[in-house]
């Protein structure tokens, strides 16, 4: 399993068949999307910015990091501030995190302190008995 980009073919197994072979004039490229602002970004997306960012480290060392951002910004659709903290939070920890999607809310029973709950139940109470 190395990094062997050639598709090879069988010989006698493969009689009859067409070769695989990539075609280069044909280009399939999927539409350009952009992230929410506000949604969560996914440690898959995580992992292919860090990729991406080791990529263009390795073939062009020399190249700006506002450049190497922006040019990830056109690759992926994700802002600016979220392939920064994605970058950093890779190079201090060598991993990414997966989001928490699970928001904190505090519920209404959370909300109301014990004075205004007795006052609620008092209020409902009476109202029950005046039926």
């Amino acid at each position: 399993m190395g990094d062997n980009n050639e598709i090879t073919t069988g010989g006698s197994e493969m009689e009859g068949c067409m070769p695989l072979q990539p075609e280069e004039d044909v280009t399939t490229t999927s539409p350009k999307t952009k992230n929410k602002c506000g949604k969560f970004v996914s440690s898959r997306q995580k992992i292919m910015v860090v990729n991406i960012y080791k990529d263009i480290i390795s073939n062009t060392p020399d190249k700006k990091y506002v450049d190497i951002i922006n040019r990830i910004r056109e690759l992926t659709g994700l802002g600016r501030d979220t392939i920064r903290n994605t970058i950093s939070e890779y190079k201090t920890t060598k991993t990414v995190s997966s989001p928490n999607r699970k928001r904190l809310k505090a519920s209404l029973f959370e909300k109301i302190d014990d004075l205004d709950r007795t006052g609620l139940r008092r209020t409902i109470h009476s109202i029950w008995l005046k039926r």
